[in-house]
């Protein structure tokens, strides 16, 4: 009896660590458990860093309201942005104004691309950059604007490169946009451009009476499908193609009055393929140099902008009416 009593109670000190091993045991899982809190931590500050630095990026409309800080850039597409509180890094405004009110500040630069730069009384610690746009200082002396600040011209020789390489960049697409139609239809383009050249007062009424017919149109052809079961399946088919029916005979209207207008300049007269090609990309550049002359001389930019919108509208619709008399080019043209 007193042997088996001494083999269970040898047998319970085997499975009863030792007092030193618990201690080592406590201690790993106390270096386990500090790992771990540290990674954790680790974790969460890195979180808090890249959000402090993230980019603010917004669509139409863009701000920064007192008291506000945005640790990055500040972005924004196709609205203006109102900074009345901190940018830590640019503030950018694509094709639209950007106005940096007193009391606020950007470390980095503020920049506008098709829009106006307007400091009124805040900091702008980087450069201002304008793009086929101006700057505007309420602290420097210069021409009164409509919104009581005051235009300087210190940045007038960046703005005028920008408008030049943004009416450079829009010839080149239109120049090879129309290329390429030239290159696959010649002959419908020869042939709204010999209708253009045959009446253009009659091609531009026929081109304004439809343009202002735009929303009649589309309504009477909605109401026209709507009265049958067949009909109400069609309407969104009808309302995305009847804008598509007048954006491709405008382009195509377009490329004829510029072939026309480029014939004029080479004295070169002939449907071919290259003589098309040709004609199109003269004429371009010729409808849109006005634009160009707006770029290089800002004192007169509103009225040769003026006339360069007048010229560019009177040449698609006259162009446009050309194109929908011959139906596309498929008519005879004269």
């Amino acid at each position: 009896m007193i042997l088996r009593l001494l083999t269970l109670l040898a047998l319970c000190g085997t499975l009863v660590p030792a007092p030193s091993q618990a201690q080592d045991s406590a201690k790993a899982s106390s270096r386990t458990a500090d790992s771990t809190r540290r990674k954790i931590d680790s974790t969460i500050v890195k979180f808090r860093v890249d959000t402090d630095h993230a980019s603010q990026v917004e669509w139409g409309q863009g701000s920064v309201a007192p008291g506000d800080t945005v640790r990055g850039d500040l972005v924004t597409f196709f609205g203006d942005t109102e900074v009345r509180g901190v940018v830590l890094g640019d503030a950018v405004a694509l094709f639209g104004d950007l106005t940096v009110h007193d009391g606020a500040y950007v470390q980095g630069d503020a920049v506008s691309v098709g829009g106006t730069v307007r400091v009124r009384g805040g900091e702008v610690g980087g450069n201002i950059v304008t793009a086929a746009g101006r700057h505007v200082d309420g602290d420097d002396a210069g021409e009164s604007d409509e919104g009581g600040t005051l235009i300087i011209d210190r940045d007038e020789p960046h703005s005028i490169l920008g408008a030049l390489f943004a009416v450079f960049i829009a010839m080149a697409m239109l120049s090879v946009t129309g290329v390429i139609a030239a290159a696959v239809m010649p002959h419908r383009i020869d042939a709204v451009a010999r209708r253009l050249e045959a009446g253009v007062g009659r091609a531009f009424a026929a081109g304004l009476i439809i343009e202002l017919g735009f929303v009649p149109i589309l309504l009477l052809v909605l109401f026209t499908l709507i009265i049958t079961i067949l009909g109400i399946l069609l309407i969104p088919f009808a309302v995305v193609a009847v804008p598509l029916l007048y954006l491709v005979l405008g382009a195509l209207g377009w490329f004829a009055t510029a072939t026309l207008v480029g014939r004029g300049l080479t004295g070169r007269d002939g449907a071919d393929r290259p003589a098309v090609m040709r004609s199109l990309a003269v004429g371009t550049v010729v409808l849109l140099l006005p634009f160009a002359l707006a770029a290089l001389l800002p004192g007169w930019g509103g009225g040769l902008i003026a006339l360069a919108v007048g010229v560019v509208w009177v040449a698609t619709t006259a162009g446009f009416g050309a194109a929908v008399l011959t139906r596309g080019g498929r008519s005879p043209s004269r």
